[in-house]
């Protein structure tokens, strides 16, 4: 169970191991206004979840980011990063968010801000 998404420049993260979704507005996502563009997770969520992780050009790139950047934790204490792990693809699986996926350009993003492209 996520925590009720907060702006992410004001969210408080738990202490813990856990996932985070980002998300964005979007008027159209049911059955609650926000669209989750990435899954990740931490087995401290306190540190990874700032404007130096490595997708945070992704993030901002999503067409809806102008109207701000907005996360939603859930603590899962004790799990282990396989377990985490395990979650998160099933997310990403059911989900589709823009900004976890690895193709070139990744489609619904605006672009790919801050990332390299590797060469074939």
């Amino acid at each position: 169970m996520f925590s009720v998404p907060a702006s992410f420049a004001a969210a408080v993260a738990p202490g813990c191991a856990g996932m985070y979704a980002i998300q964005v507005l979007n008027g159209t996502w049911s059955p609650c206004p926000f669209e989750p563009i990435y899954f990740g997770h931490a087995q401290n969520l306190l540190g990874p979840v700032v404007a130096t992780h490595p997708s945070f050009g992704r993030w901002i790139a999503h067409p809806r980011a102008g109207t701000g950047l907005y996360v939603a934790y859930a603590a899962l204490p004790c799990t282990s990063v396989q377990a985490l792990r395990h979650i998160v693809a099933g997310l990403v699986d059911s989900y589709h968010p823009a900004a976890n996926r690895n193709e070139w350009p990744a489609p619904g993003l605006l672009g790919l801000a801050g990332e390299k492209r590797n060469a074939a």
